[in-house]
């Protein structure tokens, strides 16, 4: 039996008493640096007791800003139409910052410190009055919980070059994506 752990006051006036917790997602590249890809407040809709946003179970996932961590609008897993209020609270879930945000971003760090020979974990974090508690670490995790709220793939920026980088080129074809941005580039 676990313990009950309850959500930041903030958070449970949005969402209701089943505890939502935030996906960080580290990735390390060659070099040793800790980068985080774009991060999630996963918010539960009634008392199911999970937060699990895949699977098409009907909860919601919703992008929170990497620096001010400010929660965008959410999206379900299906359909992807935005949610801008709890569907049973009808309190805003969009424009809410994230208590402890950045006491959350620093714990992620710190765990991926503990772990240099993993290249990439992620984080399921609750936000509590006192602060971030980790609920569990993934060294495997579904993009789709992070693509789907956000809008957009992750193969770009550092996360794409942290994949060229380990090799893994082949399988997001990254060749075919380089000849599609070329074709839309300036002069292109």
């Amino acid at each position: 039996v676990e313990q009950r752990i309850p959500q930041h006051p903030q958070l449970a006036r949005i969402a209701g008493e089943t505890l939502g917790t935030l996906r960080l997602t580290t990735f390390r590249m060659l070099d040793g640096t800790v980068h985080m890809a774009p991060s999630v407040w996963k918010i539960p809709i009634g008392l199911s007791g999970v937060d699990h946003f895949s699977h098409g179970v009907g909860q919601l996932a919703a992008p929170v800003d990497p620096v001010e961590g400010r929660i965008g609008p959410a999206r379900r897993w299906f359909g992807l139409e935005r949610v801008d209020r709890h569907p049973l609270t009808g309190t805003a879930i969009t424009g809410t910052v994230i208590p402890h945000w950045p006491a959350a971003r620093v714990m992620a760090h710190r765990i991926a410190d503990c772990f240099p020979e993993l290249a990439s974990l992620a984080y399921d974090v609750a936000i509590t009055d006192t602060g971030p508690v980790v609920i569990e670490v993934n060294p495997c995790w579904g993009e789709r919980t992070i693509q789907a709220p956000w809008r957009q793939g992750l193969v770009q920026g550092e996360f794409r070059e942290f994949l060229e980088e380990r090799g893994y080129g082949d399988v997001v074809n990254l060749s075919a994506r380089n000849q599609a941005d070329s074709l839309f580039a300036p002069g292109g």
